[in-house]
């Protein structure tokens, strides 16, 4: 897993994500901002319980699926689908910021307090997952074309151990986090 977090391709995906969640923000309107958070909490009312506080079971499920199709995306050679998943979470975490500026609340408190916490966690989870789906879709092509490549069942299974050993104790994290901390630190 070291190798994979030093690795230039995870560095830049964080440089690429926060340049999505920019985008997401600037190129907000209003309208649009508001549009799809309302669309986004509906397709999401899963993860809330009857007395409306989010379950940490239906979160944890949720980034679990969410992180391993990002991982498993990788097998689709060419595509590179693990980028394109992340920027779209960048892009929304943008939106989601516009909208609470549009309902007067700093963005960057919510930031700090209401991404970060747990973010540090899930955030993690998240780029691990896409590293390891971008390096099986590079070596995946790489097979396809007849060039040198990393064996892709090795790889496989080195990359499903990290995502069943690292990511999902990350996401175990970020799901507690975000339903009993971040509320506290929003208040």
């Amino acid at each position: 897993m070291e190798e994979i977090i030093k690795s230039r391709c995870f560095r830049f995906l964080i440089f690429a994500f926060i340049i999505s969640i920019i985008i997401g923000y600037l190129g907000a309107t209003e309208e649009s901002a508001k549009s799809f958070i309302q669309s986004f909490m509906e397709s999401k009312e899963f993860l809330f319980k009857d007395n409306g506080q989010i379950s940490p079971l239906a979160l944890f499920k949720n980034n679990v699926l969410a992180s391993l199709f990002m991982f498993l995306g990788g097998l689709i050679p060419f595509l590179f689908l693990p980028f394109i998943f992340l920027l779209v979470n960048g892009h929304i975490i943008g939106l989601a910021l516009k909208y609470s500026a549009i309902k007067g609340a700093s963005p960057f408190k919510v930031f700090v307090f209401g991404i970060l916490p747990h973010g540090v966690f899930e955030l993690t989870a998240i780029f691990l997952s896409v590293t390891m789906g971008i390096y099986l879709c590079f070596h995946l092509s790489k097979k396809i074309l007849k060039k040198e490549y990393l064996p892709i069942k090795t790889l496989f299974k080195k990359y499903l151990m990290i995502f069943l050993t690292k990511v999902v104790p990350l996401l175990v994290l970020a799901a507690f986090a975000e339903v009993y901390l971040t509320p506290m630190l929003l208040q």
